[in-house]
């Protein structure tokens, strides 16, 4: 740039119009920057602050109000369960009482469920009555009863009934929910009765078939693994042990066997064979003998 160009840049530079128009742009820049400024601090609150109030212990309508009258918010993040409190009691908050804050920010809750949660049941089969109850109570449940059922082992538990059903170990089942622990007797212990039949019948039918016959199932072997507790009740029995019609004492134990192959079910199912003893026939005795007999 040669010497002329630069003098007329300076002498624009230094114009009135150039400074006026300068000035006026930074007068708009701090204007903007000014109302900004004080838009941030009106919004922020700055300097403003109250304190949390006290929510623990109360109810959550009772809590929204209160909030609401101190410009606050909420949002309830989790939930607990006490049995001691009422449902929708809060039983913690962030921030904690006292803590300054400043207005529409949100306080954190956590609250005391409405709804009892679902557990699954605990196998306590085989267990004895006290550990078995203790173990479910631990769970939060309620034994609320005990049935005896004739069994060859006593002060065992052999099933847990709720609703008058039988309940399989891992079933969903709400806290402190009544159950009735079946436990194993001496009532009618020593009673022989005829093995039924299993032959065909589900996992669980043929454990209702056992119970309802004052038997157990001591053991359920499966040809193949199931994948998963679905597809176990596919599975159906195809042998058993003592065999149908076997004599059994009440309360005894019954070993199955269970298969998805149908194949095995065409089988004919083996029955116990009653031994009757053949009836003697007296030996025929000549005359001489009977002559003798009655000298």
């Amino acid at each position: 740039m040669d010497s002329k160009k630069i003098n007329e840049l300076l002498k624009f530079i230094f114009s009135k119009q150039f400074l006026k128009h300068l000035g006026i742009a930074i007068g708009v820049i701090v204007f903007l920057a000014m109302i900004a400024l004080l838009s941030l601090r009106f919004y922020t609150h700055h300097g403003e602050s109250i304190e949390v109030p006290n929510l623990k212990g109360m109810k959550l309508d009772k809590a929204m109000e209160v909030l609401n009258d101190m410009d606050l918010t909420y949002e309830v993040v989790d939930s607990v369960y006490m049995p001691q409190l009422p449902p929708g009691t809060i039983v913690e908050q962030t921030p904690a009482a006292n803590e300054k804050i400043k207005r529409y920010r949100d306080v954190y809750l956590i609250i005391n469920s409405y709804a009892k949660p679902m557990i699954s049941l605990p196998d306590v089969r085989d267990l004895s009555y006290r550990n078995a109850k203790a173990t479910l109570e631990s769970q939060g449940l309620k034994v609320i009863g005990v049935e005896y059922v004739p069994s060859e082992y006593k002060d065992l538990v052999q099933d847990v009934k709720c609703g008058g059903k039988i309940i399989a170990p891992g079933t969903k089942i709400r806290r402190e929910t009544g159950v009735i622990l079946v436990v194993g007797g001496n009532v009618g212990v020593g009673k022989e009765v005829p093995t039924p039949s299993f032959h065909g019948l589900k996992y669980d039918a043929a454990i209702k078939q056992a119970n309802s016959d004052s038997l157990s199932i001591r053991s359920a072997q499966f040809d193949v693994a199931p994948k998963s507790k679905a597809d176990s009740a596919l599975f159906f029995v195809y042998k058993q042990d003592p065999i149908k019609g076997t004599p059994i004492k009440i309360g005894s134990s019954i070993n199955i066997w269970l298969t998805k192959d149908k194949s095995l079910l065409s089988e004919p199912e083996e029955e116990y064979a009653t031994k009757q003893d053949s009836v003697k026939k007296p030996q025929t005795q000549n005359k001489k003998d009977i002559e003798e007999f009655f000298k």
